[in-house]
C-alpha cells in the first residue's frame, strides 16, 4: 500500500511540475537508421540499433542496455517489433522501426526499470557561443550550424522536446548575452513565458582558457578545448551540468546524453507493479455524425490498456472523450499513431505559442468514408 501511495505522490508531483503538462511524444517507441542498403545483414544490424535507441528513450540511461532483461530481450526482437520500413531522403536511405509499447513498459515493469513515459517538459533553449576569436552571439530558432542541427537530432532521438527563441526585437530587448553568460535567469525566465514551453535551458559555449571565465586547471587538458555547461529549470526543478570536447561541434553528443539522462532521473518512474487507472482525455475536431463517434470509441476501445470510453462533450466543432487507462497513455498514444485515423494537431515551432495547453491531445478524424 505504501509503494502504490509513493507512486501516486510522484505522478501527481511530476504533473504539478509542468506549467502545460508536458507535451506528448507520439513516437516514443519509433528509432530510424541510416543504412546503406536493404540487405539483411544490414537490416538486423539496423533493427538492433533501434531497439537500443528506444530502450535508451524510455529509460534515458545507457547503464538499462547492461540489464539482463534488457539483453534478452534484444535477442528476441520480434518478439517486440510490430513493423519495419524504408524511405529515402536524397541519396541516404533509411530504416524506420515500430516496437510494441505495451510490450515494453511490461518489460520494464516486471524488472523494476525506470521508465519516463511519453509526456515529456517541452524547454526553451537559450545557448549563447563564443567563436575562436572570443565573439559571443545568442543561437536563434532560425540558426543551422552543425552545432544546433545535431541538438535537433539528437533531441528528437532521446524524445526530448525542444525550441529555440526566435531572437527578434522582443527577445533581444528582454534577455542579452550577459544575462545568459552570467546566469541571470529572472530575465530569461521572464522572456521565456511568451512561448509557452514548460521550462528553460540556460547554456554557454566557449573555448577553454580563451574565452571561458575558468581557465583550464593543470592536467585538465584531456578534458577537451571546449566547454559547455548549462542549467535547467522546470517548475521548482533545477537541474544542471557541463561538458567537454575537443570541438565546438562535438560537444552536442555529451551535451544532450547528459541532459537528457539528468531529466530522466527526475521524471521517469518505477512502477509499483500496482495496476493505477488513468483519466485521460482527448479532444477531437472535424466529427461529422455519430457514426464516426462510434468508430473512434470502438477504435480506443480496442486497445488494451483501455477500460472504458465516455463521450463527455459533444459539438459541430469538437468532441471531448474521457479514456479511463489500467496503464500509462504510451501504447495508447502509439495505436492512434499507428492506426492513421486520428491525426494530432501540429504546432508551429516559430509561432508564438497561443494555443491552449488542451491542443495537445487535440486530433483531426480523417476516416474516409
Amino acid at each position: 500500500m505504501r509503494a502504490t501511495v509513493q507512486y501516486f505522490i510522484c505522478i501527481v508531483s511530476l504533473l504539478l511540475c509542468f506549467s502545460a503538462q508536458g507535451r506528448l511524444i507520439d513516437d516514443l517507441f519509433s528509432a530510424e537508421i541510416e543504412v546503406s542498403s536493404q540487405a539483411a545483414s544490414q537490416r538486423d544490424e539496423a533493427l538492433r540499433t533501434a531497439f537500443e535507441q528506444v530502450i535508451l528513450k524510455i529509460s534515458g540511461s545507457e547503464k538499462t542496455l547492461e540489464h539482463r532483461a534488457i539483453k534478452n530481450a534484444k535477442s528476441q526482437l520480434d518478439d517486440y517489433l510490430l513493423q519495419y520500413g524504408y524511405r529515402r531522403n536524397g541519396n541516404t536511405l533509411y530504416l524506420t522501426a515500430n516496437f510494441d509499447g505495451r510490450k515494453l513498459s511490461e518489460l520494464f515493469k516486471v524488472n523494476q526499470l525506470p521508465y519516463w513515459g511519453s509526456r515529456r517538459p517541452e524547454l526553451l533553449m537559450w545557448v549563447a557561443s563564443s567563436d575562436e576569436r572570443g565573439k559571443r552571439h545568442i543561437l536563434a530558432a532560425n540558426d543551422e550550424s552543425i552545432f544546433i542541427q545535431q541538438i535537433r537530432h539528437l533531441a528528437k532521438q532521446r524524445g526530448l522536446p525542444l525550441q529555440f527563441p526566435l531572437m527578434d526585437l522582443t527577445d533581444a530587448t528582454s534577455v542579452s548575452i550577459s544575462d545568459i553568460w552570467g546566469r541571470f535567469l529572472t530575465p530569461i525566465g521572464d522572456a521565456s513565458q511568451r512561448y509557452r514551453a514548460d521550462g528553460y535551458l540556460v547554456a554557454k559555449v566557449a573555448e577553454r582558457g580563451v574565452t571561458d571565465d575558468e581557465p583550464k586547471a593543470e592536467g585538465e587538458a584531456e578534458k577537451g578545448r571546449w566547454r559547455l555547461d548549462w542549467v535547467v529549470r522546470v517548475g521548482d526543478i533545477r537541474k544542471s551540468g557541463e561538458v567537454f570536447a575537443n570541438s565546438r561541434d562535438f560537444l552536442a553528443g555529451p551535451f544532450m546524453n547528459q541532459l537528457h539522462e539528468s531529466l530522466a532521473n527526475e521524471f521517469a518512474l518505477i512502477a509499483s507493479g500496482e495496476s493505477q487507472l488513468i483519466q485521460f482525455p482527448i479532444r477531437v475536431e472535424g466529427l461529422q455524425g455519430w457514426q464516426s463517434i462510434l468508430d473512434i470509441q470502438r477504435f480506443i476501445a480496442s486497445v488494451t490498456s483501455v477500460q472504458q470510453v465516455k463521450l463527455t462533450d459533444y459539438s459541430p466543432t469538437f468532441s471531448r472523450f474521457e479514456v479511463t487507462l489500467t496503464d500509462t497513455p504510451d501504447h495508447l498514444l502509439q495505436a492512434i499513431e499507428l492506426d492513421g485515423r486520428l491525426q494530432q494537431k501540429r504546432r508551429d515551432p516559430f509561432a508564438l505559442r497561443e494555443q491552449s495547453a488542451e491542443e495537445e491531445t487535440t486530433y483531426r478524424w480523417v476516416a474516409t468514408e
